[in-house]
């Protein structure tokens, strides 16, 4: 059973393969959307051609997954974790080196296709921060995020098609003392994204901090909780990203709706 439906307008210019594909649901699909209970205003007869004024609005199926596809400690004493400008002096090299040292990579994965309906997000609490290219981020923020939009892939149109695949390395000098160093908690999900409304699908939570000896895990990767969700959000919602950009907050945000939904 597809996790909830969404319900999507067609638009100028747009008939019911240009929406499967906008949601990565195979043309091959479109008799069994069509057999949906929830579309049973669309003739059985209607081909992927038809659009506006015939066909105003149906619901496609949200049924991807994500998978959480790796995730470890990470240190590099000797490059760090972030490249490193090639014009930096011995000294600038390596006071950046110890700056980005310590962290942790995350790798997480969705089914299916790059497509513009679904899109990466990663809301951020952060303590201890320290600056980073004269920049001291926030102690919640909306991670990437440009041009008034939240995607974590920011350098992608909001309506060019996001990668199934998400990426991070999130890292820090280790302080002298524990409690000292950088305290990291952050939700990463997809969004189903229909503008103006951002319903996430299905997210994880993970939380490290960095110490004296690295980076150790306080919650590994895990399915996110409705208090969680919640959380991201709240966050989203405030639109505050990791420059104090505007990440969105005039867009609308949801999370999970209920199992076999309609979201609209």
């Amino acid at each position: 059973m597809p996790l909830f439906f969404e319900r999507v307008s067609i638009g100028p210019g747009e008939n019911a393969g240009t929406i499967l594909d906008r949601y990565d649901v195979d043309r091959s699909r479109w008799a069994e959307v069509k057999g949906l209970a929830q579309n049973s205003h669309i003739p059985s007869n209607a081909p992927l051609t038809l659009g506006s004024p015939q066909l105003t609005w149906f619901c496609v199926p949200i049924d991807d997954s994500v998978n959480v596809v790796n995730y470890r400690i990470a240190r590099d004493t000797v490059n760090g974790l972030r490249p490193v400008n090639i014009a930096f002096t011995p000294q600038q090299r390596a006071a950046f080196v110890r700056s980005c040292a310590h962290g942790v990579e995350i790798e997480a994965e969705r089914d299916g296709n790059p497509c513009a309906g679904f899109r990466w997000l990663q809301t951020v609490k952060k303590r201890n921060a320290v600056p980073f290219g004269g920049v001291t981020e926030p102690p919640e923020f909306v991670d990437t995020g440009a041009a008034a939009f939240p995607f974590y892939h920011g350098w992608i149109a909001s309506t060019d098609p996001d990668d199934i695949s998400f990426e991070d390395t999130p890292c820090g000098p280790a302080p002298a003392r524990m409690g000292q160093g950088i305290d990291f908690l952050a939700t990463v999900s997809v969004a189903v994204w229909t503008p103006p409304r951002v319903t996430i699908a299905y997210g994880y939570t993970y939380h490290f901090q960095i110490g004296p000896a690295g980076a150790l895990w306080l919650t590994k990767p895990r399915e996110a909780t409705d208090a969680e969700y919640t959380e991201q959000v709240r966050i989203l919602t405030a639109g505050v990203g990791i420059l104090r950009q505007d990440t969105g907050r005039n867009l609308q945000y949801r999370k999970p709706p209920a199992l076999g939904s309609i979201n609209q």
